[in-house]
């Protein structure tokens, strides 16, 4: 009996293990995983990490969370938000304004233009920028090299024509896979095909230029049902009608376009900067010097490429105790610094938030993919900014789907999508 209480004597001595529970979905490059076994490793004693993984689509995640919001007792102490949720989740009154935390470590001007707007909704900061993402070409490098073919293509039609030449010359029944099926993924593609062509969407209460100009806009002025809009997505129906898109592309999302791409079934995939890891596993029939990235194409010459903001920003759930929000605090530090920011993109090739890491030379050469991104970090364009985006996106989708199937004349869809939206607007 007494050993028994002079053990309890002693465990009652030492500090309790703070757990933080972090919700975010899948990571195929293993970096995550990596990273929070190191900081348990060395933190273990104080502040233990479990990583709550949540669905592998940013949609299925996105309901997953607002059903744990919405009760009132979210199972998390930190979220994965992807860059579209700030405007909803602050708006509901579901994460903690962190300006006051953030004005205290960091400037605006540390992070790249994209990612801190990304995490600003009415002139308040919700979360710090963790990775960002961008929209690229992926082409096999050995394959133009077959055909003669200096340089990827910058175009649709020069992808259609690169396409077909590859196609009979490496026997491949398509030449070009990207995310077509009715999700989230269609509505990013549906955006730089329309941007692409000179269209827009829709005017956000913050648009950003290609020249990283900041304009305030009326949030209520959609412009989709434009001839440019029309433009870009008849290209896609050209595509299809060339006979250079996968045959299955109508349920392609991320993990089938790039399986696809791994398998030597086409010769381009259009996905994301993180996709980089994924396509270089040791399963792929790709290997690193046969490996290409590219800007997205545009319909013409005399187009700007613009690309799809994409990735992550963390975010504190509202009704944390001030000892709990502490500890998150530090683990968001750690996750969010120059020293795993580095080694996310070295070993998965993850897009850096900090703007030092563009600039560092060293650094660069270690990551290919982040070298060739940084001059493209301006052309960056957010999708529709609104609270209402998430109700916003899935018609959007809708649409782009249907155009994919050819179930109607481009025109008449793009009418639908334009009064669709609008009516979103008008009831807010």
């Amino acid at each position: 009996m007494m050993l028994l209480l002079l053990a309890m004597g002693c465990n009652s001595g030492q500090d309790e293990v703070t757990e933080i529970v972090l919700a975010f979905g899948p990571d195929d490059t293993g970096t995550l995983e990596a990273l929070i076994d190191n900081y348990n490793s060395e933190n273990g004693d104080n502040i233990h990490v479990v990583w709550k993984t949540g669905a592998r689509s940013s949609d299925n995640f996105y309901h997953e969370l607002v059903g744990e919001f919405s009760s009132g007792s979210p199972t998390f102490d930190l979220v994965g938000s992807d860059v579209i949720w700030t405007p909803a989740f602050a708006e509901n009154g579901w994460v903690e304004d962190l300006t006051e935390e953030f004005f205290n470590k960091h400037e605006p001007q540390d992070f790249i233009g994209g990612a801190m707007e990304s995490v600003s909704f009415q002139q308040k900061v919700w979360g710090i920028p963790w990775y960002t993402d961008m929209g690229l070409l992926y082409y096999r490098k050995d394959f133009l090299d077959s055909v003669g073919v200096e340089n990827p293509p910058t175009t649709w039609s020069e992808l259609a024509s690169t396409s077909r030449k590859i196609m009979m010359d490496q026997n491949l029944e398509s030449g070009y896979a990207f995310q077509g099926a009715n999700y989230e993924g269609g509505t990013t593609n549906a955006c730089e095909f329309i941007w692409n062509a000179g269209g827009e969407i829709l005017m956000g209460d913050l648009f950003q230029s290609g020249e990283g100009d900041n304009q305030e806009l009326d949030g209520s002025v959609i412009t989709v049902d434009s001839r440019e809009a029309a433009l870009g997505l008849s290209d896609l129906q050209l595509l299809i009608d060339e006979g250079v898109v996968h045959p299955e592309i109508a349920s392609f999302r991320e993990r089938e376009s790039a399986d696809a791409f791994k398998n030597e079934e086409v010769a381009f995939l259009r996905s994301w900067t993180s996709s980089y890891g994924y396509l270089l596993t040791p399963d792929s029939k790709v290997s690193p010097d046969q490996l290409g990235f590219s800007i997205i194409p545009t319909s013409g010459e005399d187009h700007q490429s613009y690309s799809c903001l994409g990735g992550w920003n963390l975010m504190i759930p509202k009704g944390l105790d001030n000892e709990k929000k502490e500890a998150v605090l530090k683990f968001v530090d750690y996750l969010a610094s120059s020293e795993s920011q580095q080694f996310r993109a070295v070993n998965g090739g993850i897009l850096p938030t900090l703007q030092s890491l563009y600039d560092d030379a060293l650094f660069l050469q270690r990551a290919p993919i982040v070298d060739f991104a940084k001059n493209f970090i301006p052309y960056l364009k957010e999708r529709p900014k609104s609270p209402d985006y998430m109700k916003m996106s899935p018609i959007i989708s809708k649409t782009f789907h249907q155009i994919l199937n050819h179930e109607g004349p481009v025109d008449d869809l793009l009418a639908d999508l334009h009064g669709n939206l609008q009516s979103i607007v008008q009831e807010n």
